[in-house]
């Protein structure tokens, strides 16, 4: 209980922390202008007057609020332009009066700094229950898009055949084609309604199984792939399957995937010598991922 009310206390600090920053950017940049995305605004002439404000202002600011630098900003949006354009804002629907470009950035900063709805919205000075229903119509839109241009490309790119002629498996765990990570999700989330599944309520194994369809599409071995080395474990339960490297809060995943889990301690018993070797074993192979998620959490305030 101690260690929940201390992370709770650390993750309350950090959210008051970010307000802070955010309100500071945004104060700053409005002392040019008297309303930030103002029609009647002639002090920024471009498609994009919020984004540009604050380019124009201080380049920093749009790596401070978004995580991005302006030129990997304008990489991807280049990446969803045409997308954007086709599928988002269109329609009989009532249509939102922001420009796509304003509204990716807007995406960002709340996906690296929001607390509340309202919080974002009212520096931003655009309606909590508009601003709230923009952004989400917008991750409706891009989140399956980059989903498959950046995760699942990147899947059939680097294949299990191209890590092992490449030399890039693991070291310990050479048959297994990736490592899960623990959920990472934003510790300060906005509040409101925003889905009435939540992933945070979930636990890792189930969110691993509700996405079952892609991992048993990318752990099935290809006529190709079936001609290579294979020693590693659960080979005869799996034999047409790579592994998966998972943490402790994936027990009892391998009764329907070839998945790798360290040793759980019993109530009363220790684990044993080579117990003890195969998790360290293990661990030394995630410690990759487990970084690369954890700079997740930090850049992203997970």
């Amino acid at each position: 209980m101690n260690e929940y009310i201390k992370k709770y206390a650390n993750n309350t600090r950090k959210s008051r922390l970010q307000q802070k920053i955010l309100e500071s950017l945004f104060v700053r940049s409005r002392a040019h202008d008297k309303v930030l995305g103002d029609d009647d605004n002639d002090d920024i002439d471009s498609p994009s007057p919020i984004y540009h404000q604050f380019l124009r202002d201080d380049t920093q600011s749009i790596a401070t609020l978004t995580n991005f630098a302006p030129l990997e900003f304008e990489r991807l949006w280049n990446s969803i332009r045409a997308h954007a354009a086709d599928h988002w804002n269109v329609g009989r629907s009532h249509k939102s009066k922001q420009q796509p470009k304003d509204v990716l950035f807007m995406f960002l900063v709340v996906l690296k700094h929001c607390g509340k709805w309202d919080v974002v919205a009212n520096v931003l000075r655009i309606k909590t229950g508009t601003f709230q229903k923009m952004i989400l119509s917008f991750a409706e839109v891009v989140s399956p898009y980059l989903y498959e241009k950046y995760v699942v490309s990147a899947a059939g790119k680097f294949t299990m055949e191209a890590l092992v002629l490449g030399d890039n498996t693991f070291h310990n765990y050479p048959s297994a084609r990736y490592a899960p990570d623990v959920t990472f999700q934003q510790s300060n989330m906005p509040t409101g309604q925003t889905s009435s599944s939540r992933l945070q309520s979930r636990a890792d194994i189930q969110i691993f199984r509700n996405n079952h369809e892609f991992h048993l599409q990318h752990l099935l071995m290809s006529s190709m792939e079936t001609e290579l080395a294979d020693e590693g474990p659960l080979t005869t339960e799996h034999p047409d399957s790579w592994a998966v490297l998972a943490d402790k809060g994936y027990q009892g995943l391998a009764a329907d995937f070839r998945a790798i889990t360290p040793f759980k301690k019993q109530p009363l018993r220790e684990l044993t010598l080579e117990q003890m070797e195969t998790n360290d074993r293990i661990a030394h192979d995630r410690v990759l991922v487990e970084n690369y998620f954890g700079r997740l959490c930090t850049l992203w305030a997970m």
